[in-house]
C-alpha cells in the first residue's frame, strides 16, 4: 500500500439466457465468473475465483401506466478462497435489488433503485459484518446510434455498510438496458 502498481486486474466473464419475453416484460438467467488473473500481492486481484448466478427481470407498463416500468435483480455469489490477506467467513453472499423507472420523454428516463446485500465477512466490525443497503437515483439519456448515457447518485441507507455517497457516469453501446446503473453481475 506504500507504492503505485500497474497491471491487469481480475477478469470477469459474463453470460446469460433469456427465460421469457413478452409485451409487458422479460426475465433472464445470468452467470458470472471472476477469474484470479490479477496479482493479489499487488492488490490487483483477489487470488480467488468467484461464481455468481442471478435472475434479472423487468416489467413495462407498471400498474397500467405507459411511462412507468420496474426491474429486479436477485444474485447469489460463491466466493472462492482469496489470497489478499483478509479471510471471509461467508462463502455465499446474496444480493437483491429492484426499482422503478419513469419515462420523461422518448429519449430520457428517471430511475430509483434499492439494493440489499448480505454480509461478505463474519466480523464484529459494522462496515464488514453487517447487511449492506443503498438507494440510487439516476437519469438515463438514449443517444443516437444505439448509445445511452446515464448519471446516478447513491446513498447508503444502512450507515457504514457501503460508501456514504457514490456518483456514477456510464456510456453504453446498446441502449436496450432499461436501468444501466443497476450493479448486478
Amino acid at each position: 500500500m506504500q507504492r503505485n502498481v500497474e497491471g491487469v486486474g481480475d477478469v470477469r466473464l459474463l453470460g446469460g439466457r433469456r427465460l421469457n419475453e413478452g409485451a409487458n416484460g422479460s426475465s433472464a438467467l445470468r452467470v458470472s465468473v471472476k477469474l484470479p488473473t490479477g496479482d493479489s500481492d499487488s492488490l490487483l486481484g483477489s487470488g480467488g475465483t468467484d461464481i455468481t448466478l442471478g435472475l434479472a427481470g423487468d416489467r413495462t407498463r407498471l400498474l397500467g401506466a405507459e411511462r412507468l416500468a420496474s426491474f429486479y435483480r436477485i444474485n447469489a455469489t460463491w466466493l472462492g478462497e482469496h489470497e489478499i490477506g483478509i479471510r471471509h467467513n461467508n462463502p455465499l453472499v446474496g444480493q437483491v435489488s429492484g426499482g422503478i423507472c419513469y419515462r420523461l420523454t422518448s429519449r430520457s428516463s428517471l430511475a430509483l433503485q434499492a439494493l440489499l446485500r448480505s454480509p461478505v465477512y463474519d466480523s464484529e466490525v459494522s462496515p464488514l459484518g453487517d447487511l449492506a443497503a443503498s438507494v440510487t437515483m439516476g437519469v438515463l439519456f438514449r443517444l443516437p446510434h444505439r448509445y445511452s448515457l446515464a448519471f446516478s447518485v447513491g446513498e447508503d441507507i444502512h450507515p457504514h455498510s457501503m460508501p456514504d455517497v457514490t456518483f456514477g457516469i456510464q456510456l453504453q453501446a446498446d441502449n436496450s438496458v432499461r436501468a444501466p446503473w443497476n450493479r448486478a453481475p
